[in-house]
């Protein structure tokens, strides 16, 4: 039995309604008008029934941002448009930053002089004032190796008689004039290292504040250039060219559709159908597009005051979907093939049993079926029924059993 079969027959219902009431009996006496009422049947066949278990929610994705300004201005350039692919760091707009670029310009240029000055100081300046004290104390360390020499010979020979007295004490008053300034040259080299060490510390200091300086005016700089923080899609552009904004004030919207969910709070009944890789099919109820999705993630905890569980359905969105749309989940729960089924409009519920009338020679007959699963389409019948009866869609909630039938629409076999 094909589902169109199953479709096609509640077109039939309000002409046989009309007809049961008022329809002409085929031999024209007032007996047939009586006693015969008029159906429509269709062949009782096999088909394949799908169950699905919806629950709605709504879409958003992980990758759903709103860039705002840091700093306050104006908005002098939008680089963008709704719609509008960009890459993460791709320039969204500019605010009015004449006064930052002039700054930073300024301070790459003293950071380079800077840096210019420290170079030549530790590499040329400091090593030759310091080569300059190392050759002093050479010199006179030398020289004062000379004298010492010199006074130690003069002495043995003062002793023997070899020399004056005065000979000796003009070279002992040289030889404390050399170790006077050997002494000082000593000196004057040691304060030359620590006196370098301090400087290139200090410009070490002063470098390091011209950094910090640098960054911090490139840093306010850059925040004049609003930058996407993500890859995604443009979806709203607040800002307008000319418009002043306050630090916080948020400009663009982005949204990476490649994580794009939909969110959705599931009960425990549809926890039992519902699980974590679950495939499920997300329809767009606002524009009738449909997409796979995969149910990822659940929460072990429920909404507190609540038995429902947030959830959420990734799917691979388009430029069609929308954050905050309305969206159906649907999933799978049963399926069978090839089953005995009916049209669910077809059986007739009295409390818990299910009743369903055939034609057999004219005359209506009741059955009672017990059934299985169904959707909004058909029903699965798993006794009381067999393959190709005539199965009575339309008319039946005025028959009983035994009633004279004529058929209107339908099979007829």
């Amino acid at each position: 039995m094909k589902n169109s079969k199953i479709l096609g027959v509640a077109a039939l219902l309000l002409v046989l309604l009309a007809a049961a009431g008022c329809g002409s009996p085929v031999d024209g006496s007032d007996a047939a008008l009586e006693d015969t009422i008029s159906v429509s049947v269709m062949e009782v066949g096999r088909t394949t029934i799908e169950r699905y278990v919806e629950q709605s929610g709504t879409v958003d994705s992980d990758g759903n941002v709103s860039v705002a300004s840091q700093l306050g201005g104006k908005v002098k350039e939008i680089e963008v448009t709704v719609g509008t692919q960009v890459e993460k760091g791709e320039i969204l707009l500019r605010l009015d930053n004449e006064e930052l670029h002039a700054q930073l310009r300024r301070t790459e240029a003293e950071m380079e002089q800077m840096e210019q000055n420290y170079y030549i100081s530790k590499n040329i300046g400091l090593p030759q004032k310091l080569t300059q004290a190392e050759n002093r104390a050479t010199e006179a360390a030398l020289e004062y190796e000379n004298i010492q020499k010199s006074l130690e010979r003069v002495t043995a020979l003062y002793e023997i008689g070899a020399v004056s007295q005065e000979e000796l004490e003009q070279l002992q008053s040289r030889y404390a004039v050399v170790t006077m300034a050997y002494e000082t040259a000593q000196a004057s080299l040691a304060r030359e290292k620590e006196s370098q060490v301090r400087e290139l510390a200090m410009l070490e200091a002063q470098l390091e504040s011209a950094r910090a300086a640098l960054a911090s005016t490139r840093l306010n700089f850059e925040k004049s250039l609003l930058v996407a923080p993500i890859q995604g899609t443009v979806t709203s552009v607040i800002a307008k060219i000319g418009q002043e904004v306050n630090p916080g004030t948020p400009l663009v919207s982005l949204v990476d559709f490649s994580k794009t969910y939909v969110e959705m709070n599931l009960t425990e009944r549809l926890l039992t159908e519902i699980q974590e890789g679950t495939t499920a099919l997300i329809e767009m109820p606002g524009t009738g597009r449909q997409y796979e999705g995969t149910v990822e993630v659940i929460d072990l905890s429920p909404l507190q005051g609540t038995r429902s569980y947030p959830a959420k359905a990734y799917f691979e969105a388009d430029t069609h979907v929308r954050i905050g749309q309305q969206a159906v989940l649907r999933v799978l729960a049963e399926r069978v093939e090839q089953v005995l089924a009916v049209p669910s409009g077809a059986i007739l519920k009295d409390n818990d049993t299910s009743r369903v009338f055939v034609v057999e020679d004219g005359i209506a007959r009741e059955r009672i079926v017990e059934t299985g699963i169904s959707n909004e389409e058909a029903v699965e019948i798993l006794e009381g029924l067999s393959e190709g009866e005539q199965l009575v869609v339309a008319g039946q909630q005025f028959l009983h059993d035994g009633r004279l039938v004529e058929i209107v629409g339908g099979e007829i076999r």
